[in-house]
C-alpha cells in the first residue's frame, strides 16, 4: 500500500513539473515585450499614449492599474499594432502598465512594469470648464491649468463658436488664481440680443483660454452649454401642456399608438399638428371618455386635445387664419381653445392654447424662409390678441404651441430675418423650455420616423415648441425621444410637453 502511494505521489510530482515546463515553454516562444514607453498625454481627457518594441507577427495586450498590486486583476485590452492610448487614468496619481504580446493565441511573459504620471510642469491645455445657470446669467467655473498666469472665457450664442462671428470674452484676462467668471444675459428680448436671454431658452456657450508668463495662448476642446437660472414659476394651477405634430392625420393604429403616447404621460391639454377632424376623433376615441376635443369651426390640420376631467372649454373654440408660405391662395387655418380649470379655487383663471404649425416654401433662401417663420409668428398672436380682445380677456395667459420649423441656422439676427420662437419671444412669450429641469434636450424633437442619437454639443436643434406669456417661468420640460409602442414610431416628431404653472388670476 505505500508503494503505491509513493508511486501516485511521484507521478503527481511529475505531472506538475511537466505541465509548469510546457507552460513556461509556451511563455519562452513568445517574446517577452520590452522598451514600453510613455510618450503623449491629454490630461483633459485623462488619456495616455504608450509604445513599445514590435514583436514579429504578434498582437498585443495591455493592462494597467493605479496600484502595482492590482495589475494583476485588472482586464487587459487587445492591440493590435505596437502602441496604445489608455484611459481614463488619474491625473493626479501613478498609473502602472505592462504589455505582453500574443502570437498563434499563445501569450507571452507580462512586460516590466511602467509607472506613468502626468506632467505637473510646463504649459498644458486648460480642461475642466463647467457651468452652471445664476440668476440673470451663467456662471462657468474651471480648474488650474499648469503653467497658466491668466484665464478668460470667450462666449458665443451658438455651437462651435459661430455666432458671434468674432471672438467675445466674458472678461478681460483674470490672475492665475481665477476660478469662475460669470456672463449676465440681456434682461429684455430684443434685436441684437444675440438671443440669449433668459425667455430664449438657448444656453451660452463657452470655451476657456489659459496663457502663460510668456504671452502664449491655448484653449480648451469643444464648447460647453450653460443655461441661465430659470425663475420660480409661482403659485397658480399646474398644467402638464404638450405639443405633438402626429404626421398626415393618423388613424387605426397609429391613432392608437399617439393617444397612448400622450395617456402614458399623463397630459392635461395636447396642441396636435397634421390632424383633421377625422384624426382627431380617432385620437380622442383612443384616449378614452374623459378626453375631448376642442371644435375648430374650420377645416384645419391642427387640433387641440383635452382632459375633460381638468378643463372644460370656455366658449366655442374655433380657428383663424395665417399665411401660408407654402400655398399662399390658401391660408392656414389655427384653431384656439379658452380652457378653465376643473378643479380650480376661486383665484383660478381661464387661459388660452393655439396650435400652431409653420410652413415654407422650399425655393426661398433660407434667409427668406426664416422671415416667412416670423411673419407666420406675427399672424398667430394677432390673431390670438383679436379673439381675446373680442372676449374681453385681452391680458389672461395664452400658450401658443406647435411645429414652428425653428433651427437656428444660418445663425444671425438681421431684420427680416427673425424666425418663429424668437419673434414670440420678443413680443412677451416664454420659450418652457427654460424651464427649473430639462429632460433630453441633447436629442432633436424631430425624428424622421428613426431612432435618435444624442447631439455632440449636448443641446439638439429642435422644431417644436411650447411658448407661453402671461406665465413667470416653467416648472419642467421633457423630450419623449425614441419612444415607441407596438416596436414601431408612430410619428416624425416626438411629443413634447412641460409642466407649468397658470398663474392665479390678480
Amino acid at each position: 500500500m505505500m508503494r503505491w502511494l509513493r508511486r501516485l505521489l511521484l507521478l503527481s510530482t511529475c505531472t506538475l513539473l511537466l505541465c509548469g515546463g510546457l507552460q513556461v515553454a509556451a511563455q519562452a516562444s513568445v517574446a517577452r515585450v520590452s522598451g514600453v514607453k510613455v510618450g503623449a498625454q491629454n490630461r483633459c481627457a485623462g488619456m495616455l499614449r504608450v509604445r513599445w518594441h514590435a514583436v514579429t507577427g504578434a498582437s498585443y495586450q495591455v493592462r494597467w492599474a493605479s496600484r502595482k498590486t492590482s495589475l494583476g486583476g485588472a482586464r487587459p485590452i487587445a492591440v493590435r499594432g505596437h502602441a496604445a492610448t489608455i484611459g481614463p487614468v488619474s491625473v493626479s496619481g501613478r498609473t502602472f502598465l505592462q504589455v505582453r504580446a500574443v502570437r498563434h493565441g499563445r501569450a507571452g511573459a507580462w512586460s516590466r512594469t511602467e509607472r506613468a504620471s502626468f506632467s505637473s510642469s510646463g504649459f498644458a491645455q486648460p480642461c475642466d470648464l463647467s457651468g452652471s445657470g445664476v440668476p440673470g446669467g451663467v456662471q462657468f467655473t474651471w480648474a488650474a491649468t499648469p503653467g497658466a498666469s491668466s484665464y478668460r472665457v470667450q462666449w458665443a450664442a451658438a455651437p462651435h463658436g459661430v455666432w458671434p462671428e468674432t471672438p467675445s470674452f466674458v472678461s478681460g484676462w483674470l490672475a492665475g488664481s481665477a476660478r469662475s467668471s460669470v456672463f449676465t444675459v440681456p434682461a429684455t428680448p430684443q434685436p441684437g440680443d444675440h438671443m440669449l436671454g433668459v425667455a430664449y431658452a438657448n444656453p451660452v456657450w463657452g470655451q476657456l483660454e489659459a496663457r502663460n508668463s510668456r504671452g502664449t495662448v491655448r484653449h480648451s476642446a469643444g464648447w460647453v452649454p450653460v443655461f441661465p437660472a430659470a425663475p420660480d414659476p409661482g403659485t397658480g394651477d399646474r398644467l402638464r401642456m404638450g405639443t405633438y405634430n402626429v404626421m398626415l392625420d393618423p388613424a387605426g393604429a397609429r391613432a392608437q399608438a399617439v393617444a397612448e403616447n400622450i395617456r402614458s404621460h399623463f397630459l392635461g391639454v395636447v396642441a396636435l399638428q397634421e390632424s383633421n377632424t377625422a384624426s382627431v376623433q380617432a385620437i380622442v376615441a383612443a384616449l378614452g371618455s374623459e378626453w375631448d376635443y376642442a371644435p375648430k369651426g374650420l377645416s384645419t390640420p391642427q387640433s387641440i386635445v383635452f382632459r375633460k376631467s381638468s378643463y372644460r372649454l370656455v366658449g366655442s373654440g374655433g380657428a383663424f387664419p395665417v399665411r401660408n408660405p407654402k400655398d399662399p391662395s390658401v391660408p392656414i387655418s389655427t384653431p384656439w381653445a379658452k380652457l378653465q380649470p376643473v378643479n380650480g379655487s376661486a383665484a383660478s383663471q381661464p387661459f388660452y392654447v393655439v396650435s400652431a404649425h409653420v410652413t415654407e416654401d422650399d425655393t426661398k433662401s433660407a434667409a427668406a424662409r426664416k422671415g416667412d417663420a416670423g411673419l407666420i409668428a406675427q399672424d398667430v398672436m394677432n390673431g390670438i390678441n383679436d379673439v381675446m380682445g373680442r372676449n374681453g380677456d385681452a391680458g389672461r395667459p395664452v400658450i401658443v404651441a406647435g411645429d414652428l420649423h425653428y433651427l437656428r441656422e444660418p445663425f444671425g439676427d438681421a431684420p427680416g430675418q427673425v424666425e418663429a420662437p424668437p419673434t414670440l419671444v420678443r413680443n412677451g412669450y416664454y420659450d418652457a423650455m427654460a424651464a427649473l429641469s430639462k429632460t433630453n434636450i441633447d436629442y432633436p424633437t424631430f425624428n424622421g420616423g428613426q431612432h435618435e442619437d444624442v447631439a455632440q454639443t449636448g443641446v439638439s436643434p429642435r422644431a417644436d415648441y411650447i411658448m407661453l406669456k402671461g406665465f413667470r417661468g416653467s416648472n419642467a420640460y421633457v423630450n419623449v425621444a425614441n419612444w415607441t409602442y407596438g416596436g414601431s414610431i408612430p410619428s416624425d416628431h416626438n411629443l413634447v410637453y412641460a409642466d407649468v404653472t397658470v398663474p392665479f388670476a390678480p
